[in-house]
């Protein structure tokens, strides 16, 4: 039998893949036809999972309290209901909001004010610069040293790392003094 199997297979002429396909597919409808056979609720017994249930029940609200509480705690000023949904746009402005502003602005720096000499600056104070870490900082130096000072802003894309994007971010930052 198994062998006449091999040929029958053999004269098909599949490859091994399809063979796969088709056995896989076959398992599947063998096994599609014995769940339809499974009587729906013939295996679920309420008094056996009822206390479950409560017990499922009485930990989730356990948890929405923990969630309020630290939702009071981190947002005192507008605590989040249970049971309530916020508005998605306005969830998505609010979030863009604080990316923008966490990504635009450091900290430590603000435009013109505080700007940072690119040919005197140390590693430390040029990683103060939006985007720029001390890879970046250490390849602004190197190529300092070895080029000399840079004349112009549009010299630094020379550096590895600084394309036209992070150039416009810390374009504000800097100056070639």
């Amino acid at each position: 039998m198994k062998r006449q199997l091999f040929f029958l297979l053999d004269r098909l002429q599949i490859t091994t893949y399809e063979r796969r396909t088709m056995i896989t597919l076959i398992v599947l409808l063998i096994l599609a036809a014995g769940i339809h056979q499974l009587e729906p609720g013939s295996h679920y017994d309420e008094d056996f999972y009822r206390p479950y249930e409560e017990k499922f029940a009485q930990l989730s609200e356990k948890a929405r309290q923990q969630d309020s509480l630290i939702a009071e705690q981190h947002f005192p000023e507008a605590p989040p209901q249970a049971g309530t949904n916020r508005d998605q746009d306005a969830l998505a402005e609010e979030l863009n909001a604080g990316n923008e502003a966490n990504i635009s602005v450091p900290d430590s720096l603000e435009p013109q004010r505080d700007s940072i000499n690119v040919n005197t600056a140390g590693a430390e104070e040029l990683q103060k610069l939006p985007g720029v870490g001390s890879t970046i900082a250490e390849r602004l130096i190197a190529y300092r040293e070895e080029n000399g000072p840079f004349q112009e802003i549009p010299e630094l894309l020379n550096v590895r790392g600084i394309g036209e994007a992070r150039l416009e971010n810390i374009r504000p930052y800097i100056t070639l003094e």
